[in-house]
């Protein structure tokens, strides 16, 4: 399998259930002051988002989108860092999800 294809696969994987081993989902304080509701109502469109494409996904790795949660337009970004690094080094094979941990932020536009 080649490494975009693994690498948008380990997105789609983390993005709907698999978060706690591939990484860490975290929301921007906007999205935090909207309320719990609000926050889950995101997780669960990003990790129900298929509307994948060229103009939002040119490197066709599924790691951003952006869709309406209650009439607010809401992106989601997905960052690949080494493993043990505190999320603070590149990671330099996002494929290996050995190597590799995910971190998505939900955010809201204006956040962007």
């Amino acid at each position: 399998m080649d490494a975009k294809l693994r690498i948008a696969l380990l997105n789609d994987r983390f993005r709907q259930y698999d978060g706690l081993k591939l990484g860490r989902k975290v929301v921007t304080s906007s999205v935090a002051a909207k309320g719990l509701v609000f926050q889950a109502l995101c997780l669960m469109a990003v990790a129900e988002f298929k509307d994948f494409c060229t103009g939002n996904d040119p490197y066709e790795e599924h790691d951003f989108g952006s869709l309406q949660v209650n009439g607010e337009v809401v992106l989601f970004k997905i960052d690949y860092y080494e493993r043990g690094s505190n999320f603070e080094h590149g990671a330099e094979d996002p494929s290996n999800e050995e190597t590799t941990e995910r971190l998505l932020t939900i955010m809201l536009a204006e956040d962007y």
